[in-house]
């Protein structure tokens, strides 16, 4: 292959369920110059199959089957072939966002980066959501950074999330170690050390799976004691690397810190599950560890409850280990704090944890905030966006108990327009957090979050055109109370809304506001001047005519941004004629192309228009996205003037009149069950004629079972004139 620009590794075993689902996210990226080399590994399934008709199908998949050597090794064989400038892996049951690589590649040549890091996403098939584990790596949203000036880095541990420069990886010669659990690790903390300079990501490019059921991937196995000595060897090896290497006194501490605050504490967890014998084994084996590398001054820089459970290790008491752990999982979440003198005390059962030792600042100090969008709105050329934000536990009586600041934020230059920002009032967030229960004593008590809310305005004259800014824009809020200062990009946003989002677009004057989510989670809002747009359309000697407001050499109807039919238009400069008869049947949108992906030609005006031609209708619609969408169907009745009396459901079927058809007398609404081939009716009325039009009233009468029955049934419903 020449120029490549990215070789994406891709170790398979065993996963003939996702593996598809897996390459064709390679195959939907927006990057030119891709090299996607599949390691089979041995593999026993329809693995090799998928992965070899791949490589048929696509000149850039190469196809390498070894025997069965790990995940570690079958990585160190990949880069082996890698021909890019960059490399990148990808596990073979997880999936990559379209346009991952080359965001992560324009940012890696932006900033001259040895690596680049994006934000990664939990899956599986039902829900997904941000990964908690990144969410540590990424509290400080930097664009060029480094660990010694970030240590949150020290959390971001994952191969997968990297685009790493092939010269960077060659020079220091780094190879996964094989035939081990947790591999990842001892390769990308020395990775990030070593590193010149390294830029974070916000959006999400990379999508991690939890599988479901039985099937699960070895590293979701986390009660076998064969992880726990991996994950201790691993830990070692950075050690090793840190002796050698680290000199800055407090990313020694971050490492000590994490050791026990994520990689150890995934273990101790598991002690609910184990029986007595077990548990106490595992103790001795984190014992042994903590004592020989961790000082044991970090345990007290813990929250309170993973500090307790590490002073149950360290003094060998396994039963209050447990009794703590099953009250974490049960109870936690809902503990009562109350505030007595600046301090905040956490409500735990006297016999776990004592009063004085109950301070929950070190644990409210790593709370992320609880935040959800709840509505999004624009007037008179104003974005207003309403919701909630608090941190969990602590009441919010009034809106003034903190102080919120908000800002449109470009992560890749650092830039802040601070926004105007009101805190109100949410009954929403009080109705759904405010009622907690106590699991241990029943008793029930109420938390205040009544003053939680808020109202963000953008101004799009004052902070968009005065300002004259263009790009991609984050929402970056500021939240300070008591000691505490967070502050986080607006991620959360609500099931409902999510789904209107592309109705809340804007465009006016050629300026172009998306509101968009990176899978599902942040709000971003890009901002563009918009060129490919049509101004003016009409239909003349049955051809669709309009004119663009920027020449476009070709016209395609989409139905997505990957699937797209060439219309035959005739282009002179800006004006487009498309003859009625050439436009396909079914529904897209007007399209043209750029790189891999057909973007939308967009229309200021929204409304609908049809046309009969022949024996279709054709209609032209511009959406709440601006979207230019033609739809080409046969002319079919359509359904108006409803009423409802009681048990009786009355409307009117209305049908245009071609020249062809003939004039009925009646009409029949029915139910068809295809599988018995039998028709139930409904209702029936006679036909009445005006001008080119038949209208025929129907009487749908509900009180009979017969009807009811099959009116909610995926039987097909039809009408027939005779």
């Amino acid at each position: 292959m020449n120029d490549v620009k990215v070789s994406v590794i891709i170790p398979i075993y065993n996963v003939e369920e996702y593996l598809e689902e897996c390459l064709m996210s390679v195959v939907h990226q927006t990057l030119d110059g891709i090299q996607a080399i599949m390691i089979d590994d041995g593999s026993l399934d329809r693995s090799s199959d998928i992965a070899k008709d791949f490589a048929d199908r696509y000149d850039n998949f190469e196809y390498i089957r070894q025997v069965n050597g790990g995940l570690g090794n079958a990585r160190n064989t990949g880069i082996q072939y890698a021909k890019g400038k960059y490399i990148i892996f990808l596990d073979s049951d997880d999936i990559v966002p379209d346009d991952a690589y080359e965001r992560m590649y324009l940012a890696a040549e932006r900033n001259h980066s040895d690596m680049v890091v994006g934000h990664v996403s939990r899956f599986n098939s039902k829900k997904e959501r941000v990964s908690n584990l990144h969410e540590l790596a990424f509290q400080k949203y930097l664009d060029k950074t480094h660990i010694t000036e970030n240590t949150d880095l020290i959390y971001d541990t994952t191969s997968w999330n990297k685009l790493i420069r092939k010269e960077f990886w060659d020079k220091y010669n780094f190879k996964f170690p094989e035939r081990i659990l947790y591999e990842d690790i001892p390769v990308t903390i020395p990775m990030h050390y070593l590193a010149d300079n390294v830029t974070m990501l916000q959006d999400v490019c990379y999508r991690w799976r939890i599988r479901d059921g039985a099937n699960k991937s070895i590293t979701q196995r986390a009660d076998d004691f064969t992880n726990l000595r991996d994950r201790i060897t691993v830990l070692r090896m950075v050690d090793k690397f840190f002796k050698e290497n680290v000199t800055e006194e407090k990313l020694w501490e971050e490492k000590h810190y994490k050791w026990l605050y994520i990689d150890l504490m995934v273990f101790v967890n598991t002690c609910i599950y184990l029986p007595s014998d077990k548990t106490e084994e595992m103790i001795q084996i984190l014992r042994d560890y903590i004592n020989e590398a961790i000082p044991l001054e970090t345990i007290d820089k813990l929250p309170v409850v993973y500090r307790e459970k590490y002073r149950c290790i360290m003094n060998d008491d396994a039963k209050r280990l447990v009794q703590l752990r099953q009250y974490e999982v049960d109870n936690y979440k809902n503990i009562k704090i109350t505030e007595k003198k600046g301090k905040y005390i956490g409500h735990f059962p006297k016999d776990l944890i004592p009063k004085e030792d109950a301070d929950m600042e070190s644990a409210i100090k790593k709370w992320r905030l609880t935040h959800l969008i709840e509505d999004i709105t624009w007037k008179d050329d104003k974005c207003i966006i309403e919701g909630y934000i608090f941190i969990m536990g602590l009441s919010v009586p009034r809106p003034n108990v903190r102080k919120l600041n908000a800002y449109l934020f470009r992560t890749d230059t650092g830039e802040k327009i601070p926004l105007q920002t009101e805190s109100i009032e949410s009954a929403y967030a009080n109705k759904k957090f405010g009622f907690r229960i106590d699991n241990e004593t029943k008793q029930f008590y109420l938390k205040n979050y009544k003053g939680a809310g808020y109202r963000i305005t953008i101004d799009v004259k004052k902070d968009i055109l005065e300002k004259n800014i263009e790009g991609e824009y984050f929402i970056l809020m500021t939240y300070e109370r008591d000691q505490w200062k967070k502050e986080l990009i607006l991620r959360g946003i609500m099931k409902s809304l999510r789904k209107k989002l592309d109705h809340k677009s804007y465009l006016k004057e050629h300026l172009h506001i998306e509101l968009s989510t990176t899978y599902r989670f942040a709000l971003k809002l890009k901002i563009s001047k918009c060129e490919e747009q049509i101004e003016h359309r009409e239909i003349v000697n049955r051809h669709l005519q309009f004119n663009l407001t920027k020449p476009l050499e070709k016209i395609y109807l989409s139905r997505d941004p990957y699937d797209a039919i060439k219309l035959p238009a005739n282009i002179d400069k800006n004006i487009v004629k498309i003859a009625l008869e050439d436009i396909p049947r079914g529904k897209g949108y007007l399209t043209f192309k750029e790189g891999h992906q057909y973007k939308p030609i967009l229309k200021e005006k929204r409304g609908r228009q049809f046309t009969t031609y022949g024996t279709d209708h054709i209609l032209e619609e511009i959406t709440a996205d601006n979207r230019y969408f033609i739809s080409r169907d046969v002319i079919a009745p359509v359904i108006s003037k409803v009423k409802h009396d009681q048990n009786l459901f009355e409307f009117v079927i209305e049908k245009e009149l071609l020249d062809s058809d003939y004039i009925p007398i009646a009409a029949k609404l029915y139910v068809e069950d295809q599988k018995v081939e039998e028709q139930i009716l409904l209702g029936e009325g006679k036909v009445i004629k005006e001008g080119n039009k038949i209208f025929v009233t129907i009487v749908v009468d509900l009180s009979k079972e017969v009807i009811t029955k099959n009116l909610y049934s995926k039987k097909r419903t039809g009408v027939h004139f005779i």
